[in-house]
């Protein structure tokens, strides 16, 4: 895997509904299960290790491409900071959820959508730092046009 900033349009709320109640349980029979059913909806190649956690990470990329990854890659600290200097309150995406540039964390649909309102209104009133908003504006429009959350990585 990549150190850079990975980001895929992710089915969040299908997620939601049918893995995510058996990783919270770490219900091994059932991940297998799932990973048998779903082998052809699965984008990301096998793991080599046989534990949980690397089956659990195979069995996510039924719910995104892992061709299709539309991170920020190095600019990821440069969008990051930049966004904080322009809101500082922490503000920037609403509901107290991550920066769409922090690793590790599914963002639902609504999430995304309103996040790319406010960075929109933020892009309006500050021009100048289109460098750092637009890359970002660019991940979450590609989520909303599917009607989909994202999915970050590092």
């Amino acid at each position: 895997m990549s150190n850079l900033h990975q980001a895929f349009v992710f089915d969040e709320a299908a997620f939601r509904r049918d893995l995510a109640p058996i990783l919270d349980r770490q219900d091994t029979t059932a991940l297998e299960s799932f990973l048998h059913d779903h082998r052809a909806q699965l984008s990301a190649p096998e793991p080599d290790k046989e534990h949980f956690a690397a089956r659990a990470a195979w069995a996510l990329s039924a719910y995104y491409d892992a061709t299709k990854n539309i991170g920020l890659g190095s600019a990821a600290s440069k969008c990051r900071f930049g966004l904080i200097d322009l809101y500082p309150e922490g503000r920037v995406f609403v509901g107290g959820g991550a920066l769409p540039v922090v690793p590790g964390a599914f963002q639902s649909a609504s999430y995304v959508a309103e996040s790319a309102v406010i960075l929109e209104q933020l892009r309006a009133d500050f021009p100048l730092k289109a460098a750092i908003i637009d890359p970002v504006l660019a991940m979450l429009h590609a989520a909303t046009a599917e009607g989909k959350g994202l999915y970050l990585l590092l």
